[in-house]
């Protein structure tokens, strides 16, 4: 008896050396708590599930240690400690060290030639690029999953609302305020020296406060940011919590009898009208907005389709696959890269607090805009609205829409709330490029 428990008793350690067990340490319990509450929170509250629960599997899984999903097959190789093929990378590198960090170094200030004879060298030694890092570089890295973003959010919204309700417009503008407070808040803590950012990286985090993370990531990765993982983890993080912050914001600022202001319906415009539209912004944003040119670009093609399928029975399915897959993909490629020394820094929880204040920001802003609005026009317009000028599509309209049939089933804002949404996206993706372009030559 005694011979078979020790047996048993030294074939579980033996499985929990060669598990990842023996790997975590404090940071990585850290990172996985988080992941684990994105999940939960989401599962609970029914929060953005879309967002949270693949953002968090993903963190869970980067951060668990053993398992190589986020790594390069070079990267794998390096953390094995397998003798052999550190020796073929040195005689790669022409370095007689095999310390893994020495390899690490030399292969960053390689040749891509000779990157390319280590990877090659690393696939056929048995490492292979995690599927995380495939995402990664297949999804975000080449811009494929923001620009089906965009498309998908073409595919959702309908030009007619925009275009017969040409007051969405200001509030678009005036929920950039957001995007205002950040620019300022970034100068202050550039100037006080709490963060140390380039002018253009303060542009970039602006985007915090628009409420579009795939206008935030189409632009950092064109702009081969640094901190695109970062920020877009952040920027997300305070989109999925819009649903829970801007009620409150709305309550707080509005009353009940303000609340249940009902429009008068929007009308139809004709097919003619959105193909104008979309010509005459399209032009407007070559000339003066290039660096946002094919989001924007993208964003109106798939408007156009949705009209061209809007007869169809496939209309809405495509849709679905059209949001839903790409977001879920995003997640999972952001969330894959999240670890702990990317995260548990003062510069991320800065930014995520930066993100947050500023989607709050640009609620008021808009909220207070249209009551001074409603003060001195004879047609009144739901204050509820002011929160779809952040530019979340669809996560503020439809917050908008449930704030106000809460209180009246018969009370249709969605129209409106989606003109806000767009022109909030128009809105902020102009001015990042303007920010951008003027400052920095971009």
């Amino acid at each position: 008896m005694d011979s078979f428990l020790s047996k048993i008793k030294g074939d579980f350690g033996a499985l929990k050396s060669q598990s990842a067990l023996t790997g975590f340490d404090s940071a990585s319990l850290i990172m996985i708590a988080i992941g684990s509450f994105l999940v939960l929170i989401s599962a609970l509250r029914q929060v953005e599930g879309l967002i949270l629960i693949p953002l968090g599997i993903a963190i869970i899984s980067t951060n668990v240690p053993g398992l190589d999903f986020s790594l390069t097959g070079f990267q794998a190789a390096l953390n094995s400690d397998d003798a052999p093929v550190l020796l073929e990378f040195a005689q790669i590198f022409e370095l007689q060290s095999l310390d893994p960090n020495v390899l690490a170094k030399a292969y960053a200030d390689a040749e891509p030639s000779v990157q390319r004879l280590a990877d090659t060298a690393a696939e056929q030694s048995g490492y292979y690029t995690g599927v995380f890092k495939w995402m990664h570089t297949y999804f975000i890295a080449s811009g494929l999953m923001p620009m089906l973003l965009f498309f998908a959010m073409g595919m959702l919204v309908d030009m007619s609302a925009l275009l017969s309700n040409r007051k969405s417009i200001l509030i678009g503008m005036a929920a950039q305020a957001g995007m205002f407070l950040i620019l300022v808040c970034g100068v202050i803590l550039t100037d006080s020296g709490v963060v140390n950012l380039a002018f253009k990286d303060i542009a970039l985090i602006s985007l915090l406060g628009s409420g579009d993370g795939a206008l935030l990531v189409y632009t950092a990765n064109e702009l081969n940011s640094s901190r695109l993982v970062i920020l877009g983890v952040c920027a997300y993080m305070a989109i999925a919590f819009l649903p829970i912050v801007q009620p409150l914001v709305v309550r707080l600022l509005t009353s009940d009898k303000e609340r249940c202001i009902k429009m008068s319906p929007r009308k139809s415009v004709p097919f003619w009208h959105k193909v104008v539209l979309s010509g005459l912004v399209l032009a407007l944003v070559a000339a003066f907005f290039p660096i946002t040119l094919p989001c924007i670009g993208v964003f109106f093609l798939g408007n156009l389709l949705k009209e061209l399928l809007s007869r169809s029975g496939w209309l809405h399915v495509v849709q679905r696959v059209f949001m839903n897959v790409p977001m879920v993909l995003l997640m999972l490629a952001l969330g894959s890269q999240l670890t702990a020394g990317r995260f548990l820094n003062a510069h991320a929880f800065i930014f995520l607090g930066l993100s947050l204040a500023g989607l709050i920001a640009g609620t008021v802003a808009a909220i207070i805009f249209i009551k001074l609005m409603n003060a001195v026009s004879v047609s009144k317009i739901n204050p509820i609205v002011g929160a779809a000028g952040v530019s979340a599509i669809p996560i503020t309209a439809k917050t908008c829409h449930e704030m106000a049939q809460s209180l009246d089933k018969n009370n249709h804002i969605l129209m409106d709330a989606i003109a806000a949404n767009i022109s909030g996206f128009l809105m902020s993706a102009m001015v990042v490029s303007a920010l951008l372009k003027y400052y920095s030559g971009i």
